[in-house]
């Protein structure tokens, strides 16, 4: 069973609203006892209607930046993302160290990428995964599609040798 507790509304010049005359003629159509009550009501349904478009919106926007992350992943050798993420807010992406010519292992590409870029990744050897680095993809478009292009200028810089003549070579070759 619930306990209630009278309580006074505040004079404050959203509940001098509530207590207007068309408010009046409002609260007694909605059955409210005291005018007080409609605008109380009147404020939650309108508190509980933004935070629904709120989170629709923010829905919609982790999608996109899910599908942004997942195609432009691909872009950059050295990591690869083996699934969309769905119904989150990061990937973990498989580190392939082969194709890196001076770094050893997640934590060491996530210290250089943060010095050197300035992006942040978690590694993955906090979360038991070793070089499967955690990318956060919770950002606004912009700040991702920037994000994602230091990622791969980073791995352009770092890439092997071989692998960069090996590139060289296909450019020229079309």
């Amino acid at each position: 069973m619930g306990v209630t507790i009278p309580f006074e509304l505040p004079d404050s010049s959203f509940f001098k609203l509530a207590r207007s005359s068309s408010t009046e003629e409002l609260s007694t159509n909605a059955n409210c006892e005291r005018k007080e009550e409609f605008g109380l009501v009147h404020f939650q349904r309108s508190w509980r209607k933004q935070k629904r478009i709120f989170f629709s919106n923010t829905i919609i926007i982790l999608g996109e930046c899910a599908d942004i992350i997942h195609e432009r992943i691909k872009d950059i050798l050295c990591i690869t993302c083996p699934q969309k993420p769905e119904g989150s807010m990061f990937v973990m992406v498989k580190l392939n160290l082969s194709l890196l010519e001076d770094i050893d292992d997640d934590v060491e590409l996530c210290m250089k990428l943060s010095k050197e870029e300035s992006v942040i990744v978690l590694t993955g050897v906090v979360v038991g995964m070793k070089n499967w680095p955690r990318v956060t993809f919770a950002i606004d478009r912009p700040s991702l599609e920037d994000g994602l292009g230091r990622i791969k200028a980073f791995y352009q810089r770092h890439m092997l040798r071989r692998n960069k003549d090996f590139i060289s070579d296909q450019f020229n070759a079309c």
